[in-house]
């Protein structure tokens, strides 16, 4: 708990282990942000397209743990602490309740909904307290992230060596951190 204290104060710590390491760490607030493809999965769009072919198994979409599904992005914005969680949980239930009697949903409904989405997810990033975001090179590159995330100090690219050089780039260019850290 000291030790966590201290790393939060410094400009720079190394704190190793998995995920959910993380969170059991008392006082630190994490919140995982998947890519579209794994929250559409469990919190589909309605009349969104999908791709031609998976281009991922079900196993590499499925969240690892109760753990961190309870700090994934699609469930926080969904939680009672979002004041969205409300006005997204009634467009999710209109929508269900028009699939099952077949009616078409609207394209100005799925726009609504889309635009409550990008505001829940911004307050999750800004002001919901996090202090650490878990998120892929690609996803750190998202609209979601650069233009809600303003106030990113440092972005560590944990296991750098895995990823393809052009992808490495992305959290260095896209995330407007004052420090970027890899283990390249």
């Amino acid at each position: 708990m000291i030790a966590v204290k201290e790393a939060l104060s410094e400009p720079f710590t190394l704190i190793q282990g998995p995920p959910e390491y993380l969170l059991r760490i008392p006082d630190l607030k994490v919140l995982r942000v998947y890519s579209d493809q794994v929250e559409q999965k469990e919190f589909p769009i309605p009349n969104k397209l999908k791709p031609a072919r998976a281009t991922r198994s079900d196993q590499e979409l499925k969240i690892s743990s109760d753990k961190i599904r309870s700090v994934s992005l699609h469930h926080v914005i969904r939680g009672p602490e979002c004041p969205y969680s409300l006005e997204l949980r009634q467009f999710e239930e209109g929508f269900t309740h028009d699939k099952a009697k077949g009616e078409i949903i609207s394209r100005k409904e799925v726009e609504e909904y889309r635009k409550v989405i990008g505001l829940a997810e911004k307050w999750a990033l800004q002001e919901s307290g996090v202090q650490i975001v878990l998120c892929t090179c690609a996803t750190s590159g998202s609209p979601r992230i650069t233009t809600s995330c303003d106030n990113f100090q440092q972005g560590i690219v944990d296991e750098c060596g895995m990823c393809m050089e052009p992808e490495s780039l992305v959290p260095i260019t896209c995330s407007g951190a004052r420090q970027v850290v890899s283990d390249w």
